[in-house]
């Protein structure tokens, strides 16, 4: 009987190892999905700023022609 209650006991403890190191790989996951997507948003964030530049320069560009052509 006190063979079986040691058995059990440290198939819990197996067990509950086990258990920690899947939630440990479960938050570094959740951990890396998070840092994905602020990336994916900081991507975003600075194409958008390039377009914005792209189109002010060629505002710029399309102004600089205008004056030239109205003087």
């Amino acid at each position: 009987m006190n063979n079986k209650l040691d058995e059990l006991i440290k198939e819990l403890e197996n067990f509950a190892r086990e258990d920690e190191m899947i939630k440990d790989f479960l938050n570094i996951f959740k951990k890396d999905k998070k840092d994905e997507k602020k990336e994916e948003k900081n991507d975003k964030h600075k194409k958008d700023e390039e377009k914005e530049e792209k189109e002010k320069k060629w505002e710029g560009r399309v102004e600089d022609e205008l004056k030239k052509r109205l003087e």
